[in-house]
């Protein structure tokens, strides 16, 4: 908000807040095999109301989720999933003026991605 105006500042949200909660299996229970380890996350974001060029574009709130599984000799290798926007919904993060106007910057899909990691 400005102080000499009392308006909100363009492309800055009124609130952001996160938050997480997550599991890691407990050292005394690994997991398959010795060694072996797995955890999981769940994510929210929640994102206040945008103001852009005068135009209200909005708050929203978003899901993400991942999961991992460690093996092998003191779990080198690691196995994580990671799925952003879990509900797949549709929100605006920016606004933009293009050539035929103002367009809004859209968030990103559901999206989904497969990592694999080796530590040494």
């Amino acid at each position: 908000e400005r102080r000499d105006t009392g308006l909100q500042l363009d492309n800055i949200p009124t609130r952001h807040g996160f938050v997480r909660i997550g599991y890691e299996m407990p050292d005394d229970t690994r997991g398959f095999a010795p060694g072996d380890s797995w955890g999981a996350d769940l994510y929210a974001r929640h994102v206040g109301n945008v103001r852009a060029r005068g135009v209200d574009y909005g708050d929203y709130v978003v899901f993400d989720a991942s999961g991992f599984y460690a093996f092998g000799p003191k779990g080198a290798h690691r196995l994580t999933l990671t799925v952003e926007n879990l509900f797949d919904r549709d929100y605006a993060t920016g606004r933009t003026t293009g050539a035929s106007g103002q367009v809004d910057q859209l968030g990103r899909p559901l999206t989904a991605e497969l990592r694999y990691g080796y530590s040494f």
